[in-house]
């Protein structure tokens, strides 16, 4: 009896999570595109958080099964197109590998340091495949000519000399596009894990598995792989300082992380309410943008060599 009861209330509870995460997909994708491609992950992450492991990997699949039937039912492609569906499938994809390494990190007690890092590594490979069988094989004149068009709006009041290295400028983005797009994604998606937490608290539900990024560290065997791409990047000759420089952007993401982390804390020390920290971070960004992420990277950069320095004494 006891079995049934649970075996219902597991149902329940996958059908509501995929129910949850399917309706917030289209109210996103409603709301605006743009609010899609940044809070997409969030709904995912939010149940991956507050229930089974099993009943997660089922809702997920259960929404994308309601997506598609979703599609197929509303004559108007403007809410539910081809292209959404597909990211929203790869999103399913990624956060499914990113819970699934949570969980095996919680069975068997590993910080924070080493959950980041493996992720990272692991996505690497995912990106090496992609890079070496995909992307390179691709026709990116259309994706030049538009970075030519941009680059040529910015430097339309410049000299003849300076304008004549537009098409070099455009390559170098198409070379380093891919892994920007990634480093793009992984900040938003952490961003969105830290707001999927603080809902799950909310919430008052109790969350299946706990990380604490609070003390987070890049780890040194991470660092040296690191250091081995951005030499390779520099020594080496295409195709592999191709790749070597797209892998270094990518690992970046951790000192990023690290970086934040300080930012944080520096933050955390100030006399000033939260809601007020939280406003100065969210101009900061808005004002500075990349000049802050460079900021924060080279923060990270800094408290890495630091405890680099603190393991060795």
């Amino acid at each position: 009896m006891n079995r049934k009861i649970n075996s219902n209330f597991s149902l329940l509870i996958i059908l509501y999570s995929s129910l949850l995460i399917a309706i917030s997909q289209v109210l996103f994708l409603k709301l605006s595109p743009q609010i899609y491609s940044i809070f997409n992950p969030l709904p995912f992450l939010f149940v991956g958080l507050s229930i089974k492991y099993k009943e997660f990997l089922l809702s997920v699949l259960f929404s994308i099964i309601l997506l598609f039937i979703l599609q197929k039912i509303i004559s108007s492609g403007d809410i539910l197109q081809e292209r959404s569906l597909i990211l929203h499938s790869i999103v399913s994809l990624i956060t499914i590998i990113f819970i699934s390494l949570c969980h095996l990190m919680d069975k068997h007690k590993l910080s924070s340091s080493h959950l980041i890092s493996i992720t990272n590594i692991f996505f690497l490979i995912l990106f090496f495949l992609f890079y070496s069988l995909f992307y390179k094989n691709l026709d990116h004149e259309n994706t030049k000519q538009y970075f030519s068009e941009i680059i040529s709006q910015i430097t339309q009041n410049y000299s003849e000399k300076q304008v004549h290295r537009i098409e070099e400028i455009a390559d170098i983005l198409i070379l380093i596009f891919p892994s920007i797009n990634s480093v793009v994604f992984f900040i938003t998606f952490s961003l969105n894990f830290m707001l999927a937490k603080l809902l799950v608290k909310k919430s008052k539900f109790i969350q299946v598995f706990n990380i604490d990024f609070r003390n987070y560290k890049t780890p040194v065997w991470f660092s040296s792989i690191f250091i081995a791409f951005l030499f390779s990047s520099i020594i080496l000759n295409s195709p592999i300082k191709d790749f070597s420089i797209n892998a270094s952007i990518f690992m970046s993401f951790c000192y990023l992380f690290e970086g934040f982390r300080l930012f944080n804390n520096l933050f955390d020390k100030a006399p000033i309410k939260r809601n007020l920290k939280f406003l100065i971070i969210f101009l900061l960004f808005i004002f500075l943008g990349y000049l802050l992420l460079l900021i924060i990277l080279f923060l990270g950069f800094y408290e890495n060599v630091r405890n680099i320095k603190k393991n060795k004494e």
